[in-house]
């Protein structure tokens, strides 16, 4: 097992949740939402609710950025 899927595999077994500062920076949020659908993590971003929503809409739909809230 090569050490990325180690990481990985640990990552979704401890299910942790990690804080994003710029969450309203479109990357952030693609990475946020990668994260969790892969089951990485629970992620909670911080900023603007309604940037981090627009920031959301660049590169996904409004519902995917409206799950990082919960």
């Amino acid at each position: 097992m090569n050490p990325m899927t180690r990481i990985l595999d640990t990552a979704i077994r401890l299910n942790r949740k990690i804080v994003l500062s710029e969450g309203e920076d479109p990357r952030v949020v693609a990475a946020a939402v990668e994260a969790r659908r892969q089951g990485v993590a629970r992620v909670v971003l911080v900023g603007d609710r309604a940037a981090i929503a627009l920031a959301g809409t660049v590169r996904l739909n409004l519902v995917e950025a409206s799950r990082l809230y919960l």
